[in-house]
């Protein structure tokens, strides 16, 4: 299993409480990518992961970390200790966590001022190098006022997501009986649009006007066809009407012709 850097995250918020109950759950507020500032200010740097003390017997302590998932990524830090100097001197514990084999090549490289947290496939956190206690500097207040909009925004977030999971969970829940229920009504509409269609079937055949097709002159025709059904409930008794009167017809024709 490839350790990123998402699992350190995971390693470090169950380090620092998350994870527990009652009162320890209670102890650490964590930051992931704490800004370096307020507003614009912020976003001239960060640190990976930032946990801070709320207890006061504990002395409230600021402790932070960076992450490395790859040596490349480590050697690069190194490269410009301004970086982590930037928040060190703010914290009174300052670690580099990493995956366990990343860990074992960073130990010979780590400065002395820093600490080492190797993190397991089964993301736990081991002491690799004791982080020592420093005096830190006091903290800029818009600093704290960039990290407060973090975690309310972070809390935002977290009940956004939670309201979310909740509507797809309800919806996973009803999704049968909504797609039977559709199933139902678009088999009811299509029941409806075969009747409909047998009936315009049956009425092109009884009055030569199929209604699917551009009407032209037969709008006059069709208008007399509609009249005379009106004027009846009974469509069947108008054709059987109209039946007899060209029985009639004919019968007179016959007699006609049979005239000398």
């Amino acid at each position: 299993m490839t350790v990123t850097a998402k699992d350190v995250r995971a390693a470090l918020d169950k380090r620092y409480g998350q994870t527990s109950q009652g009162r320890d759950a209670e102890a650490w507020i964590r930051i992931h990518e704490a800004r370096a500032g307020a507003g614009f200010d912020g976003n001239t740097g960060q640190c990976d992961y930032l946990a801070i003390n709320t207890w006061k017997s504990r002395g409230l302590q600021l402790i932070g970390h960076e992450i490395k998932v790859s040596l490349s990524d480590w050697r690069a830090e190194l490269a410009n200790p301004a970086k982590a100097d930037r928040f060190a001197r703010y914290c009174r514990r300052w670690w580099v966590a990493a995956p366990s084999d990343i860990a074992a090549k960073i130990k010979p490289e780590l400065p002395p001022t820093w600490g080492l947290l190797a993190v397991s496939d089964k993301l736990t956190c081991r002491e690799v190098v004791a982080a020592p206690a420093h005096q830190p500097e006091t903290v800029p207040e818009w600093w704290w006022i960039g990290w407060l909009a973090q975690v309310d925004r972070r809390h935002t977030r977290a009940a956004a997501d939670e309201l979310t999971r909740r509507v797809n969970a309800e919806v996973e829940r009803l999704r049968p009986s909504i797609e039977q229920s559709a199933a139902r009504g678009i088999e009811h509409t299509r029941a409806e649009l075969r009747t409909l269609n047998e009936r315009i079937r049956h009425f092109a055949a009884a009055t030569g006007i199929d209604v699917r097709q551009a009407w032209g002159p037969d709008v006059t025709r069709l208008g007399q066809v509609y009249a005379a059904v009106k004027r009846s409930l009974d469509f069947g008794a108008v054709a059987n009407h109209l039946r007899s009167a060209l029985e009639a017809l004919d019968v007179f024709a016959e007699l006609t012709e049979a005239q000398p």
